[in-house]
């Protein structure tokens, strides 16, 4: 899309990084963040419930629990979908043991 100077939203941004993470690539989606908020494009809700559900799924549930607090940190406000995705990913995963 750069390269035929099209430009990328949060919308789009967001479809990349859950694609890559759904797909087991969660340091691609990592990255993928990373470059959008380098270019100044603003994550929203969706857009940190996107490595939040990644993170619960494919790496662990601490790791999401980080995104989910910078998020907090950066001022966006959780929804319904990040308080779910989190604590399914604690009744799923180790996150039981972790935390409980």
């Amino acid at each position: 899309m750069k390269r035929r100077k099209c430009e990328i939203d949060v919308v789009t941004y967001t479809t990349m990084i859950y694609g890559f993470g759904v797909a087991g690539e969660v340091k691609k989606s990592k990255r993928v963040f990373d470059e959008m908020v380098g270019e100044e494009v603003v994550p929203n809700v969706t857009t940190y419930n996107a490595p939040v559900h990644v993170l619960c799924k494919k790496d662990n549930v601490e790791n999401a629990v980080l995104v989910f607090e910078e998020m907090v940190v950066k001022g966006c406000v959780p929804n319904s979908v990040s308080y779910n995705v989190v604590i399914r990913g604690f009744c799923d995963g180790e996150g039981i043991a972790v935390y409980g």
